[in-house]
């Protein structure tokens, strides 16, 4: 069965993960920003202190859950990427040879 498997170079594993760990920090920061921006705009059209500490509240549990999510991708990338990108590279051999 193991025959039929494509040579694969796991020394591009590391390089694959830095890549998808930078586009996830570069998808973290341009998400806060883009919050950030919308909030403060949000922020302009009201001036009672309870409608601004509501959008307040809501844009950090947002961002902040979202940001938690995107870090647990990260880890999990991190603590399985022998297994994650072993796949990648197999497939993209096979789709190679056809």
């Amino acid at each position: 069965m193991n025959e039929n498997k494509p040579q694969i170079d796991k020394g591009k594993i590391p390089g694959m993960f830095r890549k998808d760990a930078l586009l996830l920090v570069i998808f973290a920061v341009f998400m806060w920003v883009m919050l950030l921006f919308v909030l403060f705009q949000a922020l302009t059209v009201t001036d009672a202190a309870l409608a601004r500490v509501l959008l307040i509240v809501v844009a950090l549990l947002c961002g902040g859950s979202l940001s938690v999510a995107m870090f647990q991708v990260l880890f999990h990338l991190h603590n399985h990427k022998e297994h994650i990108y072993t796949e990648d590279l197999e497939n993209l051999a096979i789709s190679k040879q056809q």
